[in-house]
């Protein structure tokens, strides 16, 4: 009788022994299933305007990863034009798929270093948003005028969001003595002037990303293609 105890206790003690393995296995593969997908968050900071104007603080910045509807991060604005740090949460199984900015809910165009995918990297990244722009049919130019001698603000249209190749352009006005531009990233002003030498400005970009400082020797108007 005491035998039988024994047999049936030594049966129950590997039967125990043998679930504790498996369930020890099971969660040491699931364990290295969720460590393979979950990543260390991205990190975006930069700037953002909300149809030209830099947007103050308090307001809210949001990214996507790809085409959720819930944000993978947020950050409030703190200063004005600076929204810092945003950590977006995702995983590997997200590699390579875009990401998507808006601005107190508004879209936004993403302009800068970034790629727009998410990844591990860290990323700076400038933000144009715009809201009086979204029934606007393009214009395939646009036009500066300029009055007399003069050393003026300019800027295309916002809801532009191509680039302007400076050195394709053949329909300049004599009077245009250089176009300027001060970035903000390297504290230096860029410029560009017609068959000047050296020039460090290349692209004129929409409204919503930059304004040119635009010197002119008389009165002329300045037709720019937009397509």
């Amino acid at each position: 009788m005491n035998l039988v105890k024994r047999n049936k206790l030594t049966v129950l003690i590997v039967i125990a022994g043998i679930a504790c393995i498996g369930l020890f296995f099971g969660l040491a593969v699931f364990g290295i299933g969720v460590a393979g997908a979950i990543t260390t968050p991205m990190q975006t900071w930069g700037f953002a305007y909300l149809d030209s104007v830099p947007v103050p603080a308090g307001t809210q910045v949001d990214v996507y990863i790809g085409g959720d509807t819930t944000p993978s991060g947020t950050t409030i604005t703190t200063v004005l034009n600076t929204y810092g740090t945003i950590m977006v949460m995702g995983d590997s199984n997200r590699y390579g798929e875009p990401l998507r900015y808006t601005i107190d809910g508004y879209p936004t165009e993403k302009i800068g270093p970034d790629e727009g995918v998410f990844g591990l990297e860290n990323q700076e990244v400038s933000l144009h948003g715009y809201t009086n722009y979204i029934n606007v049919v393009p214009e395939p130019t646009h036009t500066w005028a300029f009055y007399s001698w003069d050393f003026v603000p300019k800027h295309l249209p916002d809801y532009f969001t191509g680039a302007v190749d400076l050195s394709l352009i053949d329909t300049i006005p004599q009077e245009i003595q250089g176009v300027y531009y001060f970035d903000d990233i390297t504290s230096t002003w860029l410029f560009w002037a017609d068959g000047a030498p050296g020039c460090t400005l290349d692209y004129l970009y929409g409204g919503t990303v930059a304004n040119y400082m635009v010197s002119s020797a008389g009165a002329c108007e300045w037709e720019i293609p937009l397509e």
